[in-house]
């Protein structure tokens, strides 16, 4: 009488061949999560900046705090994905918006680094800051 199924190397060489699929799989998926976080916080920086643009023209100025924006010129702040403010500093007619980015290959390249009579320079340099600002 013969009996069919797979023998124990078999089955064994199987699951060591999907488990090293799974690992390939996984690390290409390791920095998706943080480049999409990073395209969010470039997005909402980008967003805020034409908001602010608004806001001079109608106002005649930079708003003091980024929650003057709200609800004439954009209906909810956005912050940060993990939930963190971005920071905000305005002087002399001029403004910038910090983000702190997870990964140094999310900064676009045309990202600003200075800002010149604001003092943004120490603020906005660095692999993982991204500034948007006039």
């Amino acid at each position: 009488m013969m009996v069919s199924g797979f023998t124990l190397m078999e089955v064994l060489v199987v699951v060591a061949i999907i488990g090293i699929l799974a690992s390939i799989v996984i690390a290409s998926f390791s920095g998706s999560r943080e480049r999409a976080r990073d395209a969010a916080r470039i997005s909402d920086l980008q967003q805020l900046s034409l908001n602010m643009a608004l806001y001079r023209d109608a106002n005649g100025g930079y708003p003091a705090s980024l929650n003057d924006l709200v609800p004439d010129f954009i209906s909810v702040l956005p912050t940060d994905p993990l939930g963190a403010a971005y920071t905000y500093q305005t002087s002399g007619g001029r403004y910038f918006i910090r983000a702190d980015l997870e990964l140094a290959s999310s900064k676009p390249t045309n990202a600003i680094s200075s800002i010149p009579g604001i003092g943004a320079s120490s603020a906005c340099s660095g692999a993982t800051v991204y500034c948007v600002g006039r």
